[in-house]
């Protein structure tokens, strides 16, 4: 077993990607992930959003900067709240798994892409997955009214999962710029035992984790590692304000959104 200082997970929409761009705003994220992998310490994305569009966003703008690829299998990436996990081998080639038991119905995918051309077309766009079924704000669509008609399609993606008899398999989840369907064995905590599982087959041992995100859901993965008896401290970059205590560290860095994850990263690893 291979004991390391500590081991980086981040969520990514909010942390490393900018909400409303869709893309990384502040490069120097990538930089430091890559000084953090070159070390030989572990890093995870632990993200909601489908594999596809981590990979524009993130994977191939890190993997542009790195000259030595066999870094990258010191990185794990779990995508669609555990749906689908990604690794790379020593030649930096990417190898995407897709649980095939977390597929969304055919039917449903399609009763979900009509909803939205049919009544939320004007805020709301479709978002390909493969293990959940994802509406995501029209760019150039102010939040306010994106946030007026989320309440509506949460009623109606219910309503939907009702009529298909999946109400005990399935929920519906609104985050700050999507709103999905998803199987309930799905989320930030499976994800953590994922990236566990992944960190026990590489026999890698770390001292501390650190995890990062924007929202409440993302200290479900603090709150799995504090579950599992584990050191683990939780970066807080959102900008709503925690209303409970918990069992761990927060770090609130004075900046928000990719800003407060790039200002801890400095206070970490100073140049």
């Amino acid at each position: 077993m291979k004991n390391v200082n500590q081991m980086l997970i981040f969520d990514v929409d909010g942390v490393i990607t900018d909400i409303e761009k869709e893309i990384v705003t502040e490069p120097l994220i990538l930089d430091y992930i890559i000084k953090i992998l070159e070390k030989g310490e572990p890093v995870a994305l632990n993200t909601g959003r489908g594999i596809d569009w981590t990979q524009d966003a993130v994977l191939i703008p890190l993997k542009d900067k790195i000259i030595n690829r066999n870094i990258l299998e010191y990185l794990f990436v779990v995508a669609e709240s555990g749906g689908v996990t990604a690794t790379f081998d020593q030649n930096g080639f990417l190898n995407i798994k897709v649980d095939e038991n977390l597929k969304m119905p055919t039917d449903l995918d399609q009763k979900v892409r009509e909803l939205v051309k049919e009544k939320y077309s004007q805020s709301m766009r479709y978002e390909n997955k493969k293990t959940m079924i994802t509406t995501k704000i029209k760019e150039g669509t102010p939040v306010d009214t994106y946030h007026k008609d989320q309440l509506k399609i949460v009623e109606d993606l219910q309503k939907l999962i009702d009529n298909f008899g999946a109400n005990d398999r399935m929920k519906t989840d609104a985050s700050t710029i999507g709103t999905n369907i998803m199987y309930k064995t799905t989320g930030k905590d499976k994800g953590m035992e994922l990236i566990l599982n992944w960190i026990l087959q590489k026999g890698i041992k770390p001292q501390k984790f650190i995890t990062f995100g924007d929202s409440l859901p993302d200290i479900e993965m603090a709150e799995k590692l504090g579950e599992e008896g584990r050191n683990v401290e939780f970066v807080y970059v959102g900008k709503n304000h925690l209303k409970k205590k918990y069992p761990f560290p927060i770090i609130i860095p004075k900046e928000k959104y990719g800003k407060g994850t790039l200002e801890f990263l400095k206070s970490q690893y100073p140049q």
